[in-house]
């Protein structure tokens, strides 16, 4: 039996549909008989990365190569259709007592890896991948439309919000020291 190689990480360690067989992952899986799961997507956080090695423990794979990736990532929540009224009464509610009991929820642990949006990598192929609840991105392409990667664009009071935390909240050394405990 051949063995299974799982590889987790952001863009230097995700397998490009359109570039296929060219990701290091590929070239060594292919070279070695062995089965890949691609599971790192360009762009994702070192939060997303980690939902990456989960999937690839439950696989039971014989190897997970991990990359970890930059601070400048974060999570947003997708706001849709089915959670868009959660996000309303929040904000028409919002107060001290309330804030932590109204939120939207849209992290379910048990979903893992299915919560986080996948595109443009080999990765959104599998089935386990469903239904995203999450953004992981890289905060330059979200903020300042960088990429024609093809993720979901935050909201117009997400940008504003996105902006302000960028300039008035968001440390590169906090956020380091964060996802340093994450790895």
């Amino acid at each position: 039996m051949s063995k299974t190689v799982a590889v987790c990480g952001d863009s230097w360690f995700t397998a490009d549909p359109d570039l296929a067989g060219q990701s290091f992952g590929e070239i060594m899986c292919a070279r070695n008989n062995w089965r890949l799961y691609s599971l790192a997507r360009g762009g994702c956080s070192n939060f997303a990365i980690s939902l990456q090695v989960d999937k690839a423990i439950e696989l039971g794979v014989d190897a997970v190569i991990i990359g970890a990736t930059t601070p400048d990532r974060c999570e947003f929540p997708i706001i849709n259709d089915r959670n868009i009224s959660i996000w309303d009464r929040l904000k028409k509610t919002f107060n001290c007592d309330d804030w932590g009991s109204l939120q939207p929820g849209v992290y379910v642990k048990k979903r893992g890896i299915s919560n986080i949006l996948h595109t443009n990598s080999l990765s959104a192929k599998y089935p386990w991948i469903k239904n995203p609840t999450i953004i992981s991105e890289s905060l330059g392409p979200l903020m300042f439309d960088w990429s024609n990667s093809g993720f979901t664009k935050l909201t117009a009071e997400q940008l504003d919000a996105l902006r302000s935390y960028m300039l008035n909240l968001y440390d590169h050394g906090v956020k380091r020291q964060t996802d340093c405990w994450i790895n």
